[in-house]
């Protein structure tokens, strides 16, 4: 006659047994001592690869109550984990990644959800003041970089987004932070020390958000052993003759202060392109740009400027590389 647990789990046992083992205590609230002691007693206790596995197959499948689940987490709110539990948690999860189905299904199930204000209001506040490691960034970036890459949903490339981004450009709209807002980010970015690649990047960035017709980079000088940084395809033309011409030792970009000039009634400060053999300055300009008012009261300035301190000061365009290239030739 087969015999079946008395707990109603409905799993055979043998004769002279009642329940399966720890099935005695289904349904029996324990005191607090009572839990505290089997806690400590089993504390240390590794379980054997096939207990998990087999632990694993009973639990696959099985759905908590919503009752049970809010017992779950009224007990762990306010608890906190040890700087060891977060660390064996992070190198056990590490290198782990989740299958496509997996992925599909959370972003499903999160989807049309909203965070109450309450618990973003908490998540902001946790993570105020920390600091992600140089490691860390580089991996989010290298992440994101990949994903923009491979997914052509990704929010950044599909047309509706750009086209909005292009339209509220030309519009000249925008999300516009509030003045307590950009304080916040000005106090929690003071400090912050950039390397040379990350403040190449952000100067080019910045130049082409101004400039999006013209192209800016750098240029590297073998005579000057280093990259020199250009504003536009013309300044990169006058870059290369530079450094062919043999008459020409120092290539640089001008760094001597900011001339002041006056427009309007109001003082404007104003620096030139390149300074050659630390006194020849260069301003690289088209020809057509020569008729704005702007840009004559700063060649004005230059001139004088440069007559004061001992310099020569030289308008470079496009038809004068030109005439340069020919006669080389």
């Amino acid at each position: 006659m087969t015999k079946f647990c008395e707990c109603g789990c409905g799993k055979e046992i043998k004769e002279y047994r009642r329940f399966v083992r720890g099935h005695n205590w289904r349904g029996k609230l324990l005191s607090l001592g009572t839990r505290k002691r089997i806690s400590e007693s089993m504390k240390g206790r590794k379980r054997s690869e096939e207990t998990k596995k087999r632990i694993s197959e009973e639990l696959k499948g099985r759905k908590r109550s919503l009752e049970s689940r809010k017992k779950q987490s009224e007990t762990l709110t306010g608890r906190k984990q040890s700087e060891e539990t977060i660390r064996k948690r992070v190198e056990k999860i590490r290198g782990r990644k989740q299958s496509e189905e997996h992925i599909r299904k959370r972003v499903e199930k999160r989807r049309g959800r909203k965070q109450s204000e309450e618990h973003i209001r908490k998540r902001v506040e946790k993570r105020r003041g920390k600091k992600h490691s140089l490691k860390t960034r580089k991996r989010m970036s290298e992440s994101q970089k990949e994903r923009y890459e491979n997914d052509e949903n990704h929010p950044w490339r599909k047309k509706e987004n750009i086209r909005k981004r292009v339209e509220s450009r030309k519009e000249g709209k925008g999300y516009k932070h509030s003045l307590e807002t950009r304080k916040r980010i000005s106090e929690s970015r003071k400090g912050i020390i950039f390397t040379e690649e990350h403040r190449k990047n952000m100067s080019i960035a910045a130049n082409n958000a101004i400039n999006p017709r013209y192209n800016s980079g750098y240029f590297y000088s073998k005579k000057m052993q280093k990259e020199i940084f250009y504003q536009s395809g013309l300044e990169l033309r006058a870059l290369e003759m530079f450094e062919k011409d043999a008459s020409i030792w120092s290539i640089e970009r001008y760094n001597l202060g900011s001339i002041k000039y006056k427009m309007n009634g109001n003082y404007h400060s104003y620096s030139p392109d390149y300074i050659l053999n630390k006194k020849i300055v260069y301003e690289v300009k088209p020809k057509w740009m020569l008729k704005d008012e702007i840009v004559l009261a700063k060649i004005r300035a230059g001139k004088r400027y440069c007559k004061e301190k001992g310099l020569e000061f030289r308008v470079l365009t496009e038809r004068d590389l030109k005439e340069k290239e020919q006669s080389k030739k």
